[in-house]
């Protein structure tokens, strides 16, 4: 089994988030790894995930942060999250420069289905939160990042449940098209939509590593059958070239 914590998002004090959050400096790095260390009851925490870039931290403080931990032994991997990709390569760059570690992971929402271009809503709320084709093409090229996606399933969105509607962000006729060849797919497979889309991610090319919510026994069924689902390289055509 392998930890993994987050920091930067956590609210200043109660319902000031986004606007005033922890941040990405020194000081609220080493206090919210602390905490995680003290609440998991370890002394290493295997990926480390900054939650969301703070553009109000010199860059070159946080890299230096991060380095300081993992020199230490505290953490083994870090992770961004919600970044735009220069900023993954300038951090990058700075770590190669000042011989610190440097981030191998990145993580954004994603799923089978794709939203309209620019359309915002409740769901789909950040400029950076989408894994898109340049994301997937970067990782290709560098494949040392590995790729986390997270909301795979859409809350649920995929089991035709009433009380959790497909977004707005998703209302287009490529959603129909991308529905219906999935639904073809479970049907063949005997198994729900969910399982598809699970395994669709994790053996894609570059792989992605789905991020899922665990609220009843079910839904972990659904995720650790997935890992064994076979899907061929016709089942991927299938899936792909709908739009």
């Amino acid at each position: 089994m392998k930890l993994a914590s987050k920091v930067g998002c956590e609210p200043l004090w109660p319902g000031s988030w986004p606007e005033h959050s922890e941040g990405l400096s020194t000081k609220a790095i080493d206090a919210a790894l602390e905490a995680s260390l003290r609440r998991l009851g370890v002394d290493h925490i295997d990926l480390y995930w900054a939650h969301r870039d703070d553009r109000e931290t010199p860059l070159e403080e946080t890299v230096t942060a991060f380095g300081k931990h993992a020199a230490a032994g505290t953490i083994g991997r870090l992770g961004l999250s919600n970044y735009a990709l220069w900023r993954v390569e300038r951090m990058r760059d700075l770590a190669l420069q000042l011989g610190v570690m440097g981030p191998t992971a990145l993580q954004l929402r994603y799923s089978y289905l794709q939203p309209r271009p620019f359309v915002r809503d409740h769901t789909h709320d950040h400029r950076f939160g989408w894994i898109t084709d340049e994301v997937l093409d970067y990782a290709v090229q560098n494949p040392e990042q590995q790729l986390f996606a997270y909301s795979p399933l859409m809350a649920g969105a995929y089991e035709n449940r009433p009380d959790r509607p497909i977004p707005e962000a998703f209302d287009h006729p490529g959603t129909t098209r991308r529905l219906q060849v999935l639904s073809d797919l479970a049907t063949e497979l005997n198994v729900t939509r969910s399982h598809v889309v699970l395994a669709y991610l994790a053996t894609s090319t570059p792989a992605i590593t789905p991020i899922v919510g665990i609220s009843t026994p079910a839904h972990l069924t659904t995720a650790l059958d997935s890992t064994t689902l076979n899907l061929t390289p016709t089942h991927h055509t299938a899936l792909n070239d709908v739009w």
